[in-house]
């Protein structure tokens, strides 16, 4: 297996025309949640992804189960938990095409995964270890995911974090804010995005802001900061930065660009076996796979294969502003800065 993904498989609601969620009034039914939606884009661009979870003995649970495995995903540690419900949430689009969530989660299958459930040899098996703090919100699935951290890091698997943060999910801030950073120790990778930085750690003004994060989390080798309409940034623990900017494409939904950003950071560490090299690679293929997703409605339906994103590539090769820097830089106002100052 190439990519354990780690968390939520759920029911997503998702409204079928934009409004708040008080009143559309029509939703399709799809399968959703961040680490399903990475291990069926890592499926997507050719590569074995595993799924680590728990759904509920109901209607919901069966037809998930029956979705990934039907994918091609390894369904061998999604569990089934006979007392509790699958989760479910609702989603609505504003006018930009932003989601707005509403989970109805406590008490769910899926915080239920427990750590005794999760083999240690089945972890050694993958290359990579993928999750977000959803899974850190209660327990025992909190623990359940650092005891699988722990053992991923111990057999040399790169973990991928997400911090993919969803306020309502947590008593308070401060405690989210408090596992996040604790989670930072044991990563090697860190997707996030703008406004997820600004609540970490404040505006990033400079770029001795943006490699600081490598003299404080000495594990982690690349961070991919996704800047929304405005493209992303790659840092790499070497010294090296790239900023790429976004082609202008229609936005028909933005659910999921996160995500399949991210699985587009896993694919490209895993064909170069590893090691981050050359970060403008990663970028140009995360790029070109959220932008392809953002283009249609929905997540799972709308990931592009390896073959589609190629093509786009092809076809939009030479039309993407890009901009390297580097840590020694010591830029104060760099371009792609000012543009995404809050």
């Amino acid at each position: 297996m190439d990519v354990l993904c780690l968390g939520e498989l759920m029911i997503d609601f998702i409204a079928e025309e934009p409004g708040d969620l008080g009143s559309v009034t029509r939703f399709i039914r799809s399968a959703g949640g961040s680490a399903a939606n990475v291990a069926a884009a890592v499926k997507k661009l050719g590569y074995a992804p595993a799924f680590i979870g728990k759904v509920g003995n109901d209607p919901f649970g069966d037809y998930l189960r029956a979705h990934i495995e039907m994918m091609g995903i390894d369904a061998t540690h999604l569990f089934k938990d006979p007392g509790r419900k699958t989760g479910i949430a609702f989603i609505s689009l504003d006018p930009n095409r932003v989601p707005d969530y509403c989970f109805f989660r406590e008490g769910s299958a899926s915080i239920n995964l427990k750590p005794e459930e999760i083999e240690g040899e089945f972890i050694r098996e993958g290359k990579i270890l993928y999750f977000s703090s959803i899974s850190l919100t209660d327990e025992p699935i909190r623990g359940a995911t650092y005891g699988i951290a722990e053992t991923a890091r111990s057999c040399g698997l790169d973990i991928v974090f997400d911090p993919n943060l969803r306020y309502g999910l947590w008593p308070s801030e401060k405690r989210l804010r408090e596992e996040v950073l604790r989670m930072l120790a044991s990563v090697s990778v860190l997707k996030i995005n703008i406004e997820e930085w600004r609540f970490l750690w404040g505006d990033p003004r400079s770029t001795d802001m943006l490699f600081g994060i490598f003299e404080e989390y000495p594990r982690i080798k690349l961070v991919a900061l996704t800047l929304g309409h405005e493209g992303s940034i790659l840092l790499s623990s070497e010294g090296d930065g790239m900023w790429f900017g976004p082609l202008d494409v229609p936005v028909i939904d933005t659910t999921g660009a996160g995500d399949s950003y991210g699985a587009a950071v896993c694919v490209s560490l895993l064909s170069s076996g590893g090691g981050v090299g050359d970060i403008e690679p990663y970028g140009l293929l995360a790029s070109a796979v959220a932008e392809l997703v953002i283009g249609k409605r929905g997540v799972i339906p709308a990931l592009p294969d390896m073959t589609e994103v190629k093509l786009y590539l092809t076809k939009t090769e030479g039309s993407r502003k890009t901009e390297r820097f580097s840590a020694g830089d010591r830029m104060e106002t760099a371009s792609f800065l000012r543009r995404n100052r809050g």
